[in-house]
């Protein structure tokens, strides 16, 4: 670890013991996409520094702006460091000007499906899973029966019992503290647009498909810029019901529905922040739970809108390749893929580089390059001309 990636480490984790939050200027000359930052303060600046992003005192360059994609929280089932981790990337991004935070669903679960939960809590529920997972392996049909239903009982707002030693696993106060900071701040956001060898390209989590455009009741031709129009009138609405209860210090949920549905007892969330692109009718899908109308986990990609450019995150090479199945081109089957795109038009194509938008088809650029366990060598960034956001 060389200094300026110890000088990070040091910094993210110092501002994560004292956040401050810093207005964003979108002035930098050289930006980069980061896909889901969900891994180690050291990790994820060994990656910033094999791209000349970070300056010697651990901040970034200053003529570098950089994007996270969302997901900031979560790996490894809970590992011991990731608690830390997370509130420690997240602060550093906080502090710098020239950073653009998305939120995905592992932050809006902190402020959505865990809004009413405490460390004890949460400490708890874990407890209560953990006895049930044992049920599970011991075949006792008669204790799996009443733990899940006491776990349901108990913890109404939480999906399921495996939630909370898996996906949300790192889980703290401190942490959705950190998430209600930088959304009351605007420094966390559902949307941001970028510039890319001319094309304008939206910028969400997990991308926006015709789903979304009805329920923002946008016309059929709309274009990136009014996707994120809509998308940060709709943030800054429900956002507006919470905000006052926040600056109170009490609790409140940050409600997204109908486009980003929180999940609850015995059903997970979908749509906007949770969808991944897949091809529905492949061997071994599960139509019911991926295309649930409600709460959407899956989407066709030939519902990505036409003509209108993304960058997303939230989707691992690896995942693309198990639920794309033959839309996946050859070359993208081996290896990790960090920068890959996702095109839809007359026939839908999923390749292992990043392709320019064409005339009339659906172009996503899918950037999470898997920080948590990829090859440090194959991670990579996506280097964009320019960051805004909507007017």
């Amino acid at each position: 670890m060389n200094d300026r990636i110890g000088a990070a480490c040091a910094l993210a984790r110092a501002r994560a013991t004292s956040p401050t939050v810093a207005p964003t200027d979108t002035r930098a000359t050289r930006w980069l996409v980061a896909g889901d930052p969900q891994t180690t303060p050291e990790r994820f600046f060994a990656v910033l520094d094999a791209h000349d992003a970070l300056a010697d005192d651990g901040s970034l360059q200053r003529d570098v702006g950089l994007v996270s994609m969302g997901d900031h929280f979560d790996f490894h089932m809970g590992a011991a460091e990731a608690e830390a981790s997370g509130r420690a990337i997240l602060a550093w991004l906080y502090a710098e000007e020239r950073a653009v935070v998305l939120a995905g669903n592992h932050d809006v679960a902190r402020v959505a499906e865990l809004a009413f939960e405490t460390d004890a809590t949460y400490a708890a529920a874990k407890s209560l899973a953990r006895e049930l997972g044992q049920a599970y392996e011991a075949a006792s049909e008669p204790d799996v029966t009443r733990l899940s239903r006491a776990f349901a009982e108990r913890f109404p707002s939480i999906p399921s019992a495996g939630i909370v030693v898996k996906d949300f696993a790192s889980f703290s106060e401190a942490q959705r503290t950190l998430v209600e900071a930088g959304m009351l701040a605007g420094k966390m956001r559902l949307s941001a647009l970028a510039i890319r060898e001319g094309c304008t390209f939206l910028l969400t989590h997990a991308g926006v498909t015709t789903r979304e455009r009805a329920l923002l009741a946008l016309a059929d031709d709309a274009d990136a810029e009014a996707f994120a129009r809509a998308l940060d009138a709709f943030f800054a609405h429900a956002l507006a019901e919470v905000a006052p209860s926040w600056r109170r210090g009490e609790r409140a949920r940050l409600a997204l529905e109908p486009l980003h549905v929180a999940g609850k007892a015995a059903r997970e969330g979908g749509g906007l922040l949770y969808h991944r692109p897949a091809k529905l009718d492949r061997v071994g899908a599960d139509p019911a739970w991926e295309a649930f109308p409600e709460a959407p986990r899956r989407f066709d990609p030939r519902t990505l809108p036409r003509g209108v450019a993304q960058i997303v995150g939230h989707s691992g090479h690896a995942r693309c390749v198990r639920d794309l199945g033959e839309w996946v081109v050859p070359s993208a089957t081996a290896g990790n893929v960090a920068l890959r795109t996702l095109r839809a038009g007359d026939t839908v194509v999923y390749e292992p580089f990043v392709s320019v938008p064409r005339a009339g088809e659906a172009t996503c650029l899918m950037v999470d390059p898997g920080f948590a366990d990829a090859p440090l060598d194959t991670i990579a960034l996506l280097p964009v001309e320019g960051v805004a956001f909507a007017k």
